[in-house]
């Protein structure tokens, strides 16, 4: 006489395994996928975290650069000594030096709306371009500006 099993419900009872012993180990395996699935997230919130800080540090650096040239523009159109003329913003000296260093002031705003690199031409100091005297910063610049007009005409 045959005896007919009923279906195991265990893979493992089938195999030499004791009952349940399946169970417990799909148990583990979604504890180690849920696992792994909040660390991922966490990761990920991380990574999103940094970014936002990098994102408001980049920010700042802009905000702060804008305040230092428009506090440098200001000391440079600040009026000196009472005498009503108006310091130029690039050789830091009385409007006596003329044309010269409008035509600077002009070129250095062009540069700016053209997005260039290089913003300050004439050079605001004379500590930040050793050598260069205040007449080579305004020739270099007024050649700059007659080299722009030339390349609008053209």
């Amino acid at each position: 006489m045959v005896v007919v099993l009923p279906p195991c419900r265990c893979c493992c009872c089938c195999m030499g395994g004791r009952h349940g012993q399946c169970e417990q180990q799909h148990r583990e395996q979604q504890e180690q996928q849920q696992q792994q699935q909040q660390q991922q997230q966490q990761q990920q919130q991380q990574q999103q975290q940094q970014q936002q800080r990098q994102q408001e540090q980049q920010q700042q650096q802009e905000q702060q650069q804008q305040q230092e040239q428009q506090q440098q523009q200001e000391q440079g159109r600040q009026q000196d000594g009472g005498s009503g003329e108006v310091c130029c913003p690039h050789c830091r000296s009385r409007s006596t030096c003329g044309e010269m260093c409008g035509m600077a002031e002009r070129v250095c705003a062009w540069l700016q709306q053209q997005q260039v690199g290089v913003v300050n031409v004439a050079g605001p100091r004379e500590s930040e371009q050793p050598g260069m005297t205040r007449a080579a910063r305004c020739f270099t610049a007024a050649l700059l500006l007659r080299w722009l007009q030339l390349k609008e005409t053209t």
